[in-house]
């Protein structure tokens, strides 16, 4: 049987159920694009797209080949961008990289009789296999080598445990192979692809019965009240977005619509059902304060678990009537997080809230096995808190724990650190695991899960009670910078720190000590070995119990055994959040200098020193009062809301009353400007040093020093605090980098003067 009739054999089981099939194509490279090329009549004549790198394929084929296999051809970066598309067969090529999230992705655009093609190695030579994807997986001082292959050992047993797929593999039968050149022209006719239309498919009359049900619900509920929610949940497939679109369509006469999502590329099944151009507006736009609210609108937001719980209450807030539309299992990362901790805050708000919730697909019929095995490979499927706890379903906001729950269990917690083998030896485990990640609200993908198997620097602790995982923490392991290797572009550690201390490099990963150095100023970051908290997660029917308290412990200890000199972490500022590090014995050290866009928060750093020198982290506490200041009155002097700030620890700053004891800190203060001023560090990050050193020697903005231009255009930023764009006009500059160029020209000359100055 050649490859043709392979296809065709899996393209007919698909369509008798109006299911979606896999096959599994496995051999060397150059064999299966050789096999792929048989497909190219057929995959041209249907809504065809290939996911490919040209790069990676070209060491085996000629690229030609590959790009006239289907209609397009994408990369494997692209493919969160084809969200909102339908596709009738995707060719996905492992060769080039297998990338779980995009594998997700692209899957989603398959409908019903569509087939997905796999493309792999065989089975014996998979771990073999240089999987270009791998390189994506470690940071310095690791190498591509000390990459693990956990979840290709994953992803091989879930391909050879599924009895639906279909398999076409090189071993099988080396001697079946069919030219394609040699399939009489009366066989290529019998052989003409199934179609949805060809094959009957239609989208499950229920399904379409029960989404116009739920149109017409949400649309009499919003009439019916003038402050009013919805919540509209669903997993992948189900129409969401397209009702939401509809929802906007019927409203459009009557409501001033504004759409808003985690992503633009997200809302585009929105926009396309809304009949209208649908403007999309990011949740900072809508939560600015210079952006009005007409009274009669209406805010729908779609993948609203992709957005934080304290940007949901906001817009929650300024909208008198929103659409919260949230998939439950999604391949963004999105979470249960929203169901668990925005849903009882938003019933608690308002008294005119009703959830609905879209239960059949649209695209497939029940029970499609390729998304029950992308399921199960990707750990798509989040388990709720309520299923994995054992407790009685019903209102998740109102819902009491049982007598006999998690929290009457705590005398039987265990805490140990767990391998990637270990997981994958225990599946339900590693769906715990994910399932947790999710209901925290991380932006947890499928990604993630190849992170947490494959990457070197990871290391993950689990606590659970009997077989539960209650709480999990998930630590990266960053520095010593000064002791890297040659790296690509040929500098050593010491070389590298210097050029990230002048803002000239900013190397993948080390996240702690990258910002210390290139942000802080602090050179002596890269003396240091980093353990970073990257995710903390605790099951929601045992928070705040203490549990994520005694994981940080654990961890703790490991970082003293292995030498770590400071445990780190770096979070989107939230009220809680803020009071959990300080109860765990963490600093602020940090604030980043904007919003995310996306989640409308700003960043903050935390550390906790482990051992008694701690002197890099008390210059850090002593100095943080100053720059956020700073930052309050000239970064963030525009925005409307900075009361989380204010619940910030801050000790005791800097005095500027001693110039004999400061005069040690105003040489740093000129080190730092001189990174401005000659090299590549932004002004964000040496603005309050900026502001000491002008206030320090107020001379030295004087003539013949500075001009009046140059005077002015240093007291308009520094002093008068006037907005950027008023800036720019007053001093005919084009915008942000034209005013930083002429800002580093002013640091030169002030910088000269200091140098040439003769201080008392």
């Amino acid at each position: 049987m050649s490859l043709q009739q392979e296809y065709l054999r899996c393209q007919s089981q698909a369509a008798v159920k109006s299911h979606r099939q896999l096959l599994w194509l496995s051999g060397e490279q150059s064999w299966c694009y050789r096999q792929l090329a048989q497909l190219a009549v057929l995959l041209q004549n249907q809504q065809s797209i290939a996911v490919f790198d040209p790069i990676a394929a070209a060491k085996s084929t000629d690229v030609a080949i590959l790009n006239s296999l289907c209609r397009a051809q994408i990369t494997v970066k692209e493919c969160h961008k084809y969200l909102g598309f339908e596709h009738q067969s995707i060719v996905f090529d492992g060769y080039s990289g297998f990338n779980p999230d995009s594998l997700a992705q692209i899957s989603g655009t398959l409908i019903a009789s569509g087939v997905l093609i796999l493309v792999t190695p065989e089975v014996e030579s998979w771990q073999a296999w240089a999987d270009p994807e791998l390189d994506k997986l470690w940071v310095q001082p690791y190498q591509m080598e000390d990459v693990s292959r956990h979840f290709l050992t994953w992803l091989k047993l879930n391909l050879l445990q599924n009895s639906q797929l279909c398999r076409y593999s090189q071993n099988d039968d080396r001697d079946r192979v069919v030219d394609s050149s040699a399939v009489a022209q009366s066989d290529t006719e019998a052989l003409l692809p199934i179609t949805p239309s060809s094959a009957g498919f239609q989208i499950n009359p229920s399904a379409l019965e029960h989404q116009g049900q739920l149109v017409a619900d949400i649309r009499a509920h919003l009439s019916a009240n003038g402050l009013a929610q919805a919540v509209l949940m669903a997993d992948r497939g189900r129409g969401k977005s397209a009702l939401l679109g509809m929802l906007a369509k019927q409203f459009g006469a009557e409501k001033t619509i504004f759409l808003t999502a985690a992503d633009a590329l997200a809302v585009q099944q929105v926009q396309k059902f809304s009949g209208y151009g649908l403007a999309y507006y990011t949740p900072d736009k809508l939560l600015s304060k210079h952006f009005s609210v007409p009274q009669n609108s209406l805010l729908l937001i779609d993948e609203a678990a992709a957005i934080s719980v304290e940007v949901l209450l906001k817009l929650l807030k300024k909208f008198r009537q929103c659409v919260f539309s949230s998939t439950m299992q999604g391949y963004e990362g999105t979470g249960q997080g929203f169901k668990l901790r925005f849903l009882a805050q938003l019933l608690n708000f308002s008294s005119h809230c009703k959830t609905f919730t879209l239960s059949q697909p649209m695209r497939w019929a029940a029970d499609d096995p390729l998304e029950g095995w992308l399921n199960k490979v990707l750990l798509l499927k989040v388990q709720s808190d309520e299923a994995v706890s054992h407790s009685s379903p019903g209102n998740l906001a109102a819902r009491e724990l049982p007598k006999n729950s998690l929290q009457d269990k705590q005398s039987d917690l265990t805490i140990s650190q767990v391998t990637p083998a270990q997981l994958i030896a225990s599946p339900e485990k590693l769906q715990q695991l994910f399932s947790l990640l999710s209901q925290a609200h991380y932006r947890t993908t499928p990604g993630d899960l190849r992170i947490i198997l494959d990457s070197p620097n990871m290391h993950l602790w689990l606590a659970c009670i009997e077989q539960q995982i209650v709480a999990v923490c998930l630590v990266a392991s960053e520095g010593v910078i000064e002791q890297f290797g040659i790296d690509q572009q040929q500098m050593n550690g010491e070389q590298l720190a210097v050029a990230m201390y002048q803002g000239r490099r900013r190397p993948r990963g080390n996240l702690i000590p990258q910002m210390l150095i290139a942000q802080e100023g602090v050179l002596e970051a890269k003396r240091f070995k980093f353990a970073r908290v990257v995710r903390i997660a605790t099951l929601h029917s045992v928070r705040r119990t203490g549990i994520a308290g005694q994981l940080l412990e654990k961890v703790q200890q490991w970082g003293t055994d292995n030498q770590y000199q400071y445990l780190a972490a770096n979070f989107s500022l939230q009220q809680d959040l803020i009071k959990f590090w300080q109860q765990q014995g963490f600093s602020f050290v940090r604030v980043g200098n904007q919003r995310d866009k996306i989640t409308g928060s700003y960043n903050a750093m935390v550390l906790k020193a482990l051992r008694v020198d701690s002197k890099m982290l008390d210059a850090l506490k002593a100095s943080f009062g100053l720059r956020l200041a700073f930052q309050k009155r000239r970064i963030f002097a525009r925005e409307t809301d900075l009361s989380i700030l204010q619940d910030l620890p801050v000790e005791q700053s800097v005095s500027n009353t001693d110039t004999v004891q400061l005069r040690g800190y105003m040489d740093w203060c000129k080190q730092q400007l001189r990174c401005f001023a000659y090299h590549q560090r932004p002004l964000e990050s040496v603005g309050y040093l900026y502001l000491q050193l002008l206030q320090q020697y107020p001379q030295c903005t004087q003539q013949p020093v500075l001009n009046q231009a140059e005077r002015s255009l240093i007291e308009n930023y520094f002093f008068d605090l006037l907005p950027l764009q008023e800036i720019y006009l007053a001093h005919k500059l084009s915008g942000y980098r034209q005013f930083i160029k002429r800002l580093r020209a002013i640091s030169r000359l002030l910088l000269e003067q200091l140098v040439n100055k003769v201080e008392d």
